[in-house]
């Protein structure tokens, strides 16, 4: 079993997720915004191993990111650097794209250093490739199902309430196979936090 906690800031609606109420929010929040298009700056710091030129350090790499949704439309823009065998960055440009059916990924300046540019059309199992990362379509598509298996309106009360930032946040949970996602919600800051196991 792993752990990995990451803190997701989302307008969630009230305190309890799984009560109409918020799944109504959520649903507000699906109508209003039919198409948006998000631009971001990430900021990602990193472990440099030793080369013969330079000793182990750290460095931080930006990379300027968007996201577009258009009704059941996306296309994500992922221009984050990724590391070499080298020890060194690679732009790594990616355009994935889905259509509410099919995801296609491009990578305009190709896969690996000095290849040519490279396309992929997925099987239609491989949904991952197309939706934007999961705070994102929680929030502006928490409902629909063809976004990711973590819809609000699946969220399930576990009963029990944690002290995030002096807040008492209910958590829900959603099971899925063999893993379990908690959400904490604070009703006080409208914020969800996040543990998968």
């Amino acid at each position: 079993m792993y752990r990995l906690a990451v803190a997701y800031v989302l307008l969630v609606g009230t305190a309890a997720v799984a009560d109409d109420r918020t799944v109504a929010a959520a649903r507000t929040r699906q109508e209003a915004a039919k198409t948006l298009l998000l631009e971001y700056r990430q900021a990602t710091r990193v472990f440099l191993p030793a080369t013969s030129t330079r000793p182990a350090t750290e460095a931080v790499a930006t990379a300027d990111n968007r996201i577009v949704l258009d009704g059941a439309r996306v296309r994500v823009e992922d221009n984050n650097p990724t590391m070499s065998t080298g020890g060194s960055f690679l732009r790594h440009q990616r355009i994935s794209v889905f259509d509410g059916t099919e995801s296609r990924t491009l990578y305009p300046s190709g896969i690996g250093p000095g290849e040519p540019p490279t396309g992929i059309i997925h099987a239609r199992e491989e949904r991952g490739h197309g939706p934007p990362p999961e705070p994102v379509a929680l929030h502006f598509r928490g409902l629909n199902p063809e976004f990711g298996f973590h819809t609000i309106d699946r969220w399930q009360s576990t009963g029990r309430e944690t002290a995030i930032d002096g807040a008492n946040c209910p958590e829900f949970e959603l099971r899925f196979k063999d893993h379990t996602t908690r959400y904490w919600v604070d009703p006080t800051k409208w914020s969800v936090s996040q543990l998968m196991s």
